[in-house]
């Protein structure tokens, strides 16, 4: 009995060690499952409110890349001009000087939404929210195309944002990350010109047949270029004249045979009459050798004068007779604006103006002008002088003594030069000597006149504001040193490599059309895009408020309707491939660009911004309507302020987002 006792004793003792062994065990999983369970309901908090401080940053970092894009100069320097909400974000994308700049360190960030979500969680909880714009390569590989040269600003970068939470040491990491494009959506090369022709092509440049009698009378209707500033005659000051020429829109006319641009009256309207050196008469004492010398009230007089069709016609004393009717055509372009809005600009190219020169006698009693005739020596020999009678012919061949070369000195004729001596004309020269003279040359002025630009060279010379600029090498520079260009011009062809920009591509119109639409159904441009085929605009496209815009279409464009670009700012259309047509007299705020084609205007048409094309066509249309393009100087790629102002960070609205 004693020993079966002896035997259950250790059992029951093994028993209740075992009964103990499993409650002690039960508790402790209890008590662990209880721990993680309320670990978890602090990960959930932590989790929802790394959330939260990521959606509220996220919704911040939108608002300051739509600031960034802003490219109005209001909106300038940005770390200054931005609402206080954006300037943390705005610190981790921007460096000290506005430029968009990636950087090794991320950039912590603190809202006032913080401490109201915090206030949702216990005490004991944390939150951090960083950002970083990490670069991943440049844009463009280089060389991009001859003579062209990329901008390492122009970049693929990466923006994340890290948010951080914890809450009674549950920690919660959520990311969002979105790939950008750092552009600049200025035109490369092109943007500094308000016309960029290649070749001439078939356009015919002068061969409007102008009057000075009636708008009704004139053949066509000629494409005023207005460059940028106005500038009257004699009034620019020697100081400020390198200045004013290097803002200017400039022209580039291609092509080894010279562009002849003669200056018409535009039917009598200044609004459409090429600019003249002036028109008013200069006096000058008649020299003893000559027989006229003896009659007191006579002097020779030249005067500035338009070529039109009325210079062979009895009005003007058949004075221009002798010419042939091809030699009194004015040009299809006036390249320095109008009469009444002359905007003086640099071309390079051969261009040639050309003006009628009226020269003769006057009678200073009776304000009476007698031109004399434009002859060769053959037609001097003879009596047949076109406007005058045999006596007067004798008389005058007598004041000259019947040597031809005196009369050729004093007779009327067409005068040819540099278009870029009508630049001479506007400055505000002291000494009178020169200021009265009609016919101005470079030797003649002042040496420490500014007349070279710091922003362009032909064949290593500067360009000059005032001589012809022609050669087969060019050279384009930023104002703030950057070389943007070095070659010949007439090559700048294919622009291919801006495809490299683009961020949103399309195969159709129809497409693209309907992604730029809104929810009001205004088609907007915000960014830059691509259209693989042809592309009609027949539908109004304005571009976002101050952010402009780029539009790459690889074929044929047709502009059917307005392109509007508020505040100025950059708005860009290339057919990388095709032609350009502008249909529509309704007002175009952009530059045109179709470096392998053709631009042609229909009819009458407003423009505001550039056109660069290989070559030029416009249809015929008699009684002068208007055909404007007037230069958007936000475009200037070689002005440090517009190219910085032209920067935009573009990315999609939707970001990726995981947890870790």
């Amino acid at each position: 009995m004693r020993r079966r006792f002896g035997m259950i004793l250790p059992a029951l003792m093994l028993l209740i060690f075992l009964l103990l062994l499993l409650a002690a065990t039960r508790h402790f999983f209890s008590q662990h499952q209880l721990t993680q369970a309320s670990h978890g309901a602090d990960y959930e908090k932590a989790y929802h409110l790394a959330v939260g401080g990521l959606e509220s940053i996220d919704v911040l970092l939108l608002k300051a890349v739509d600031f960034i894009n802003d490219g109005r100069p209001g909106s300038f320097p940005k770390l200054e001009k931005a609402p206080a909400e954006l300037k943390p974000i705005l610190k981790g994308l921007l460096d000290s000087d506005g430029q968009i700049t990636p950087r090794e360190a991320k950039t912590s960030l603190d809202s006032e939404l913080f401490k109201h979500l915090q206030q949702d969680f216990e005490n004991y909880s944390s939150l951090k929210v960083e950002i970083e714009l990490r670069k991943l390569e440049n844009l463009f590989a280089s060389p991009i195309g001859p003579g062209l040269l990329t901008d390492e600003r122009e970049m693929k970068v990466m923006i994340m944002l890290h948010a951080e939470a914890s809450v009674h040491g549950a920690f919660a990491r959520v990311y969002r990350y979105r790939e950008a494009k750092v552009v600049n959506i200025l035109p490369p090369v092109v943007g500094k010109f308000v016309l960029f022709l290649r070749e001439q092509g078939s356009l015919g440049a002068d061969t409007v047949q102008d009057s000075i009698s009636g708008k009704n009378q004139v053949s066509d209707s000629p494409l005023l270029l207005y460059a940028g500033d106005s500038c009257s005659s004699s009034s620019l000051e020697p100081a400020q004249s390198r200045q004013f020429f290097d803002r200017q829109g400039w022209v580039f006319l291609g092509s080894e045979a010279p562009w002849n641009l003669g200056c018409g009256p535009g039917g009598g309207d200044d609004n459409f009459a090429s600019v003249l050196p002036g028109n008013s008469a200069r006096l000058f004492a008649i020299p003893e050798a000559d027989t006229f010398s003896d009659i007191d009230c006579l002097s020779y007089y030249s005067q500035p004068e338009f070529i039109f069709k009325e210079l062979r016609e009895s009005d003007y004393h058949e004075v221009m007779k002798d010419c042939n009717a091809d030699d009194l055509m004015s040009a299809r372009i006036r390249i320095a604006g109008s009469a009444d809005r002359p905007t003086p600009t640099v071309v390079l190219g051969k261009a040639i103006s050309r003006w009628t020169l009226l020269q003769g006698l006057m009678n200073e009693l009776t304000d009476l002008y007698a031109p004399f005739p434009r002859l060769d020596e053959n037609s001097f020999s003879g009596n047949a002088w076109p406007g005058m009678t045999v006596e007067a012919v004798g008389r005058v061949r007598d004041n000259f003594a019947g040597d031809y070369q005196r009369y050729r000195e004093r007779m009327s004729s067409i005068v040819e030069e540099s278009c870029n001596a009508a630049n001479l004309r506007v400055m505000a020269l002291r000494d009178p000597d020169l200021s009265s003279q009609i016919g101005l040359t470079p030797g003649q002025l002042p040496a420490d006149l500014p007349a070279a630009s710091e922003r362009a060279l032909v064949d290593r010379q500067g360009v000059s504001f005032f001589k012809m600029n022609h050669g087969s090498l060019y050279q384009l520079n930023c104002s703030d040193g950057r070389k943007l260009f070095d070659g010949n011009l007439a090559d700048l062809e294919d622009l291919g490599y801006l495809r490299a920009r683009v961020g949103q591509k399309f195969a159709t119109a129809a497409e693209f059309f309907k992604k730029i639409e809104n929810e009001k159904q205004d088609c907007i441009l915000n960014d830059v895009y691509y259209v693989a085929g042809d592309l009609e605009i027949n539908r109004s496209i304005a571009a976002e408020n101050g952010c402009g815009g780029m539009l790459l279409v690889e074929g044929n464009i047709t502009i059917r309707e307005p392109v509007s670009a508020p505040a100025k700012e950059p708005v860009v259309i290339i057919s990388l491939a095709g032609n350009l047509r502008v249909a529509t007299a309704q007002p175009v705020e952009a530059a045109l660009i179709a470096l392998k084609g053709t631009i042609f205007i229909e009819s009458s048409s407003t423009i505001s911004g550039l056109l660069a094309a290989r070559n030029m066509g416009m249809s015929r249309v008699p009684g002068l309507q208007r055909r404007n393009v007037t230069y958007n100087e936000n475009l200037d790629v070689t002005d440090a302020e517009a190219c910085f102002r032209s920067f935009r960070l573009y990315m999609k609205r939707e970001g990726v987002t995981f947890v870790r």
